[in-house]
């Protein structure tokens, strides 16, 4: 996981779970999920 990756995904988590992302230039749905 580079730098860039991860920051998305910290912003992800700061936003609702399923937000919409840019990732690799990409549109993507996350769905992350820890608990």
């Amino acid at each position: 996981m580079n730098d860039s990756t991860a920051g998305i995904v910290t912003a992800a988590r700061q936003l609702d779970w399923g937000s919409i992302v840019i990732r690799d230039g990409r549109i993507a749905a996350v769905a992350l999920d820890d608990e």
